[in-house]
């Protein structure tokens, strides 16, 4: 028996067997009678035969197993919990919102004008870096931020800052600068905002500071007066007051406006040193005052509103810099008279013709009385012949006036209150226009109508004149195509009986010429087609010339591009030459042949931005320079006439072509 087994027999006695048996609903556990209670028991109970007890020594072994599994567990709990607070401990000593500050250091009292420096300084008490700090700084209303490279400005208001990463207990730095202006005095404010992440935080934090700053205004002020309410077209006034509050003379000011848009600088009291809208003081004395006085003409629609702005300027630094501005406005009201031009075509080919209907009519809620109506028409290529004013009104050739007084509009005599007339007239251009030098080129109609009443409610005695908007009509530019058709040339050589033979092809060489006269032209293209029974040579001078020719269809194509103003008068014309063939039947005997169809040029026109096409006539054999005879005879009579036959003189004229043009909308 092994020793194992021996061991087992001595210490452990066999597991008891368990007997089964049946036994009613009630029944007596003596075990159960120590616990004070009757077992009640459904179903068959087991009874337990006693069993051996277990040795002393592996009850103890089992016990100190289990001591040293609690001991294990306990402290493995109390070295977390000892842990996580050391974490808090840590954490909290490591990132606090608090210790992120902002620092703004600079003045808090400014004198307009001025530039000032202003350093801000961000500081970190934390033992952990911040990461990604960037900061926005905001302006003052009253200030502007000057560029510099040491900050990104976005705009006169806001500036930022790429500070990257802050050390733990550190700070970084940067300096921004503000040039303050300011009418009045006023309170202002810098406003800076700190965006960072802590390092190891997923979260992103921000922190925030103010600066008040109070800025007090410049002693050179500023006033515009200006007229304060206008009808479109109306003369204006603006008075310009400049004052020197301080006790000291200042020189070398300059006084610089920006009108508003429509408006018209007629003239200025004194005049302006630059342009038409800035003034140098030299020299103002303490407490004087300077007026300068402008006037012009305004336009704009009823109850819009026109601003008018003002600076003063001083030298600074090798340049100029803002010391004061101001603004006003001007209120535009209803026309006290409404003028309307209505012109029949916006553009016109020379030789044609426009028609013009001016309507006028009473705006106020007054009558006005003995009105004149004056028409001003300005341009070079007006046939002055051929200017007709309808209703009786008067041309005047010298000033390029037409008028109409209450003899020739009985609306003119009295035009009551909302009432509504209107004139006529036509003007012709000329056939040929212009071009002896580079200035003769897009050419245009301008005119403009005024009316007059001494009736007219306004403080300004000139606006009792009315004027209304120009009118313009753009002149499109006019296109030459001179065509040359012979028999003999030394550019081309030809062939073929002259007079004409039935059954016997004779070659003729077709030339062109485009000329040009007031516009540039782009994507220029001639068009044109051989009739059927002639027949293209594929000859062409130039060799480059961009021709196309399809035979299918006897259509025959010419690119010719870009075609400058004055091509054909102060610039070379632009040539093509191509030959072509005729094979007569007898059914054309006697008659002229046709040799060319019409041609049609196509351009845009790069001043009036409008396409444009010009249209030519076609060609026969009667339209051959140099042949007597351009009909086609029989082969009998032929002889006799090709004996007597003579070329014409190579030198004579070339038969030019006038176009009929039609804009292509």
């Amino acid at each position: 028996m092994k020793l194992t087994d021996i061991l087992r027999k001595i210490f452990y006695r066999e597991e008891p067997k368990v007997t089964k048996r049946k036994v009613s609903r009630d029944y007596y556990d003596p075990r159960r009678e120590k616990e004070g209670r009757f077992a009640k028991i459904s179903g068959d109970i087991y009874q337990e035969q006693e069993v051996g007890a277990m040795p002393e020594e592996v009850q103890r072994e089992k016990n100190r197993e289990t001591i040293i599994k609690g001991a294990i567990i306990f402290g493995v709990v109390l070295t977390l919990a000892v842990s996580f607070l050391i974490y808090l401990r840590v954490t909290s000593n490591t990132y606090n919102d608090d210790k992120v500050r902002i620092n703004i250091i600079g003045q808090e009292r400014v004198e307009s004008p001025t530039r000032a420096k202003y350093e801000i300084e961000v500081k970190n008490d934390n033992l952990v870096e911040l990461e990604n700090a960037a900061v926005f700084v905001e302006g003052p209303f009253l200030g502007k931020f000057v560029q510099s490279e040491e900050v990104e400005v976005q705009n006169e208001r806001w500036v930022k800052k790429n500070l990257g990463t802050i050390g733990k207990k550190s700070s970084k730095k940067f300096s921004i600068e503000i040039d303050f202006l300011a009418s009045k005095q006023d309170q202002v404010y810098i406003n800076v905002q700190l965006e960072y992440q802590p390092k190891n935080f997923s979260s992103q934090f921000s922190a925030s500071a103010s600066k008040d700053i109070l800025v007090i205004p410049s002693s050179l002020t500023l006033k515009l007066v200006p007229t304060s309410q206008a009808a479109s077209g109306e003369k204006i006034a603006v008075d310009v007051f400049v004052k020197n509050e301080s006790e000291s003379p200042r020189e070398n000011i300059f006084v610089e406006l920006n009108y508003p848009e429509d408006f018209s600088f007629l003239k200025g009291e004194p005049e302006p040193t630059t342009g038409n809208n800035r003034w140098l003081i030299s020299k103002i004395n303490p407490q004087e005052e300077q007026k300068i006085k402008i006037e012009g003409t305004l336009e704009g629609l009823y109850e819009t509103v026109k601003q008018i702005r003002g600076v003063l300027k001083e030298e600074y630094q090798g340049g100029e810099r803002v010391i004061f501005d101001t603004e006003a406005v001007i209120r535009m009201v209803t026309d006290r008279l409404a003028l309307q031009q209505v012109v029949s075509q916006e553009n016109v080919y020379a030789g044609q013709s426009l028609t013009y209907d001016v309507f006028f009519r009473n705006s106020s809620p007054i009558a006005l009385r003995d009105l004149i109506l004056t028409q001003h028409i300005s341009s070079a290529i007006i046939n002055k012949e051929s200017v007709y004013p309808a209703n009786g009104g008067f041309y005047n050739s010298r000033e390029n006036t037409i008028t109409w007084k209450a003899s020739d509009v009985p609306e003119l005599k009295v035009l009551e209150p909302n009432q509504q007339a209107k004139v006529s007239f036509t003007v012709s251009l000329q056939e040929n226009l212009p071009a002896k030098n580079k200035d003769d080129k897009n050419f245009k109609i301008v005119s403009q109508a005024e009316i007059h009443s001494l009736d007219v409610d306004s403080p300004i005695g000139h606006n009792k004149k009315i004027f209304s908007s120009n009118k313009e009509v753009l002149v499109n530019s006019k296109l030459i195509l001179e065509r040359e058709i012979v028999q003999k040339d030394e550019l081309i050589s030809t062939e073929g009986p002259i007079p004409l033979e039935v059954d016997k092809e004779t070659t003729f060489l077709v030339k062109l010429r485009v000329l040009n006269t007031s516009n540039d032209l782009k994507n220029v293209t001639l068009k044109t087609s051989l009739p059927s029974g002639v027949a293209w040579k594929s000859q062409v001078e130039p060799t480059n010339s961009g021709i196309e020719f399809n035979e299918r269809t006897n259509e025959l194509s010419w690119f010719i591009g870009t075609v400058d103003a004055h091509t054909g008068f102060l610039k070379p014309a632009i040539p093509l030459a191509f030959k072509i063939g005729i094979t007569p039947s007898q059914n054309q005997i006697r008659e002229a042949p046709d040799l060319l169809n019409n041609l049609v040029i196509f351009a845009d026109d790069t001043f009036t931005k409008k396409k444009i096409q010009y249209e030519f006539g076609g060609a026969n054999t009667g339209s051959v320079r140099d042949i007597r005879e351009s009909r086609v005879m029989p082969a009998s009579q032929s002889e006799q006439e090709q004996s007597t036959q003579t070329n014409e003189d190579a030198s004579s004229t070339n038969l030019q072509e006038s176009s009929t043009t039609t804009p292509t909308q």
